[in-house]
């Protein structure tokens, strides 16, 4: 290879490595969940906690909100933690165990996101 060209790919190398930074997200669209399993009384809970960005939060408060007035009622609340209480399979020792619903909280659309423009 000519020793000019070895240089360039050389210095390009070296540039890509020092000017690489890693991937991040927007503030903005950060979310996380915590997931805690305990075991009391013979009884198995399971919580399961969202907290999302206005970014991934929004379209997931629309399917919540299905008549788009902004409040997320008790009916909207249940219909779409029997969504996804419908996808999780619980097992101890190969037997299916069928969950049960307990508690539901939604905070209010201003309440996480109150940056929000009014509508």
């Amino acid at each position: 290879m000519h020793p000019l060209k070895r240089l360039s790919t050389l210095l390009f190398v070296l540039w890509v490595c020092l000017a690489a930074q890693p991937a991040q997200a927007h503030p903005a669209d950060e979310g996380r969940q915590e997931v805690a399993f305990s075991l009391n009384s013979g009884a198995l809970r399971w919580t399961h906690e969202f907290w999302l960005g206005p970014l991934i939060g929004l379209p997931t408060w629309a399917q919540v909100d299905r008549d788009g007035n902004g409040a997320a009622t008790d009916a909207e609340q249940l219909a779409f933690a029997q969504q996804l209480q419908s996808q999780v399979i619980l097992q101890i020792d190969g037997n299916t165990i069928e969950p049960h619903l307990i508690f539901i909280m939604w905070p209010r659309k201003r309440a996480l996101w109150p940056n929000l423009p009014p509508r």
